[in-house]
């Protein structure tokens, strides 16, 4: 599933017009990305002392998440 949703922003930069090293750079500033579930990266955030928190977009495996300690 993980390398389905890959595939699937791949093929969406592709057809946005960015050029080959644009999307070459993206894949490289990926490598440092720590995925995990909303519900976990809230809980992180929750342990760290934020006390709002919330999920304003979410598609796919890419999600917005605003929090105010």
């Amino acid at each position: 599933m993980n390398r389905w949703f890959d595939l699937f922003w791949e093929k969406q930069l592709l057809a946005s017009g960015l050029t080959v090293r644009d999307i070459e750079l993206w894949k490289e500033r990926r490598k440092l990305d720590k995925e995990c579930s909303v519900e976990a990266e809230m809980e992180m955030l929750y342990k760290c002392k934020f006390s709002e928190m919330k999920c304003l977009y979410s598609y796919h495996k890419f999600s917005v998440i605003v929090a105010i300690k």
